[in-house]
């Protein structure tokens, strides 16, 4: 008698992925977006790991240096994602203690919570 296979995917690659949801980057508001927000976003989204970092804390500077951008540009594409609603902000910056803002992505879980998505209300 003749084994079954297995129907598990097998990746092609090591280390981890981050996925990317058809309705997210398939709605009207993701397509508003300038490149930048979308980079910035991207790399947000690759920051996040559930239940262990879903709090993603990142400076205007060090998002700037993620996406190859000036750091006022970094923070017109943080206004435009929280404004679109793909992110919320959490906790603001205290620059005297060195701490940075803290973000939630709106379309992920978070802490145990199905995805509020404010981006379909914006």
């Amino acid at each position: 008698m003749s084994k079954s296979k297995s129907n598990k995917v097998k990746l092609c690659r090591g280390g981890g992925y981050s996925p990317v949801f058809h309705d997210v980057t398939r709605s009207k508001q993701f397509s508003r977006l300038k490149p930048v927000s979308k980079c910035l976003m991207f790399k947000l989204n690759d920051a996040y790991i559930p239940a262990s970092r879903e709090n993603i804390s990142v400076s205007v500077v060090n998002a700037a240096k993620w996406i190859g951008c000036n750091k006022d540009t970094a923070a017109k594409a943080f206004k435009e994602l929280e404004s679109a609603g793909f992110i919320k902000l959490l906790e603001h910056h205290i620059w005297q203690r060195c701490k940075a803002r803290v973000y939630r992505l709106t379309w992920r879980q978070f802490k145990g919570r199905e995805p509020t998505d404010e981006w379909k209300d914006a």
